[in-house]
């Protein structure tokens, strides 16, 4: 009885991993069917070739500016004894007030100051360290994704929306909000304390150099993944896929072009915020760049998770986390617009 018993079970559990393998092999092929489709529409219309080197330009004028610094400071500090110093300092405040260890803080202090996605790259790297636990390395990558005070006061306040006050409120948006969240998912697994593990320093006798080497390389793999996600945007509004978002959010906005920037914004957010910045008034926008600077639209959260990937760490939680950070922003945002405009 008990053969035929283990029996059934290594028949039943057969039975999953066939199935298992047939769901696998079904989205690999409908993922690779679609790739080809979009490189048969890449090679027929020439025009791409110029949406790709706008999407670049994009990112060098806009991203580059304001993100290269952070990446390099953050690869800087993070080789010296000072990161160790800050974690034990906040430590104590942390604990108490967010349920995190002061080196998880530290990753939460990083991307709201730094911006996209360093947060989660400092997350992921103290995972693989075993300087973070699991689920204090998922509740602080649910808190470090953030977008930077020179992307939000700089690019997308004073260059894109001509208005250095937006973009001031619109910083101020991003941090109550963030702040109010992390207070939010510091109940995630409660029960599981943080750690009083702290960055150890590791020794380089190349600082300066590394610091570069590992910015440029980054910055790149951004610039990758914008123009990427920008070409893929035009393509599925030129063959009317977006429709089905762009056209209920027409209703909702008052016209196209401001449901255009929203659709297009939660792909790539850059592109998207150039194109919202020249058709809604700056009291109307503010709530819905907060939304949409807090998602940071699926070219940012694909970054993210990837760092989040390397390092094992559940991805669940942190795209759960991306919806309700965005949502506390839309209502903050309304908040303060109605307060200031």
């Amino acid at each position: 009885m008990h053969i035929i018993f283990q029996a059934q079970i290594h028949f039943n559990m057969l039975n999953i991993n066939i199935k298992s393998h047939k769901i696998s092999l079904i989205k690999e092929t409908i993922i690779t069917l679609f790739l080809i489709f979009l490189c048969i529409i890449f090679a027929i219309n020439k025009n791409y070739s110029k949406t790709v080197l706008q999407g670049l330009l994009i990112w060098l004028s806009l991203v580059v500016p304001s993100l290269f610094p952070y990446f390099f400071v953050v690869a800087f500090i993070s080789k010296l004894k000072l990161t160790s110093k800050i974690a034990n300092g906040i430590s104590p405040f942390s604990k108490r007030v967010f349920n995190l260890s002061g080196t998880a803080f530290f990753c939460y202090i990083v991307g709201a100051f730094s911006g996209y996605p360093l947060g989660s790259k400092l997350v992921g790297e103290f995972k693989e360290k075993c300087i973070l636990g699991e689920t204090e390395s998922e509740r602080a990558s649910m808190i470090s994704s953030n977008a930077s005070p020179m992307f939000l006061i700089g690019s997308v306040g004073s260059v894109m929306f001509n208005s250095i006050k937006f973009g001031a409120l619109l910083f101020l948006t991003h941090i109550i909000s963030s702040l109010i969240s992390a207070l939010i998912f510091s109940r995630y697994k409660y029960k599981s304390k943080p750690t009083n593990n702290v960055a150890p320093f590791i020794k380089c006798d190349a600082i300066f150099y590394e610091s570069v080497y590992s910015s440029v390389i980054s910055m790149l793999v951004v610039g990758g993944i914008i123009a990427l996600f920008y070409l893929l945007t035009n393509i599925l509004f030129d063959i009317g896929a977006l429709n089905i978002l762009i056209k209920p959010l027409t209703l909702i906005l008052g016209n196209s072009e401001s449901a255009k920037g929203v659709t297009f914004a939660l792909f790539e957010y850059t592109c998207g915020l150039k194109i919202l910045a020249t058709s809604i008034p700056l009291k109307q926008a503010l709530p819905i760049v907060s939304f949409i600077c807090a998602f940071s639209g699926f070219s940012i959260i694909m970054q993210s998770v990837a760092y989040l990937k390397k390092a094992k760490i559940k991805t669940t939680p942190f795209l759960f986390s991306k919806l309700v950070v965005a949502i506390i922003n839309f209502f903050v945002g309304l908040t303060i617009s109605v307060i200031f405009f």
